[in-house]
């Protein structure tokens, strides 16, 4: 090989290096992006819920309690002990239940329901990060 084909194959790994640098780190998100993400996703199953009860007589599609209780994920065909909504998924974006980023529970969405004393309907983000609470409720 020639010094200029060697120096060719190095200009051409470090612009494929480069490329690749710049895709990892547009990809890689914030503290702030995640619980951005969350505010939109607590959002949309709450509008989710509401859409489902103007289309069925004021009903929701399940009982909700005082103590939040966890949603479970769309695609799981065991929902023991977690709520099932996925009655919810054509009233949202991909059909499907969003979940947390940080979800480690295969069964969970991490996002949780419950109704308030008022007889507000909350769904919040318990794995909010810095110290953040967030939710929706109506």
């Amino acid at each position: 090989m020639t010094r200029l084909e060697l120096l060719i194959g190095f200009f051409i790994l470090l612009f494929f290096g480069t490329i690749a640098a710049i895709g990892w780190n547009m990809s890689a998100q914030t503290p702030e992006d995640r619980n951005n993400q969350r505010r939109q996703d607590t959002e949309r199953i709450l509008d989710a819920l509401y859409q489902y009860a103007v289309n069925h007589r004021e009903q929701f599609p399940v009982m909700f309690l005082e103590e939040p209780q966890e949603i479970c994920r769309t695609e799981r065909t065991d929902c023991t002990g977690l709520l099932d909504f996925s009655d919810l998924t054509i009233y949202l974006p991909d059909n499907r239940l969003a979940i947390d980023p940080f979800a480690t529970d295969e069964r969970s969405t991490e996002y949780r329901v419950q109704k308030m004393s008022n007889g507000a309907i909350r769904i919040s983000a318990p794995n909010a990060e810095m110290g953040e609470e967030i939710f929706a409720q109506r």
